[in-house]
Formats: structure tokens, C-alpha cells, sequence
């Protein structure tokens, strides 16, 4: 289900609410007034720029960090390979 930001105009909190697209949040769930909601537009979560993918900096960080420790792993089983050899 989509998320969706909402701003009350009676009590002026902000709510991420998840619902379905057809559905239209009415009563804030903060003080529960009803018609006091007004949707607040977001942007979206995949940006697109000339027709390629962005992806998130958090993406990027976790693809460096698997990178650097396949390459740790490597260089440690290629030591003990050598550990044992020369026993």
C-alpha cells in the first residue's frame, strides 16, 4: 500500500498514513477531527533522470560495503590457504 502525508488544518500535525490509492483519509488521526485534512503531494520514491534509474545513496553504501568485504574475505581464505600449506 502507498504511503501518503496528510496536514491538519485544526491541529497543524503531519501524518503518513498507508492506504489504499482509492481511498481518502477525512478525520485526523491525531485530534479527530473530521474534514480538517488536506494531502500533502510527495515526491516519489524511484527517481528517474533521462530515462535511468537513480538509486538511493543508502543503496550505493550497502553495494561499497559488500564489495570491500568480499574483498577481505578473499585476501583471508588466500592467507589461510598459505597457513596451511606451510604446515
Amino acid at each position: 500500500m502507498p504511503k501518503y502525508t496528510y496536514h491538519c488544518s485544526e491541529c497543524e500535525q503531519y501524518s503518513e498514513i498507508r492506504h489504499s490509492m482509492s481511498k481518502t483519509l477525512r478525520v485526523c488521526p491525531t485530534c479527530e477531527i473530521e474534514d480538517t485534512l488536506t494531502r500533502v503531494p510527495s515526491t516519489p520514491v524511484a527517481l528517474l533522470n533521462q530515462g535511468q534509474q537513480i538509486e538511493p545513496e543508502t543503496g550505493n553504501l550497502v553495494k561499497e560495503f559488500i564489495e570491500e568485504n568480499k574483498k577481505s574475505l578473499k585476501k583471508m581464505k588466500e592467507e589461510g590457504r598459505k597457513e596451511m600449506n606451510n604446515e
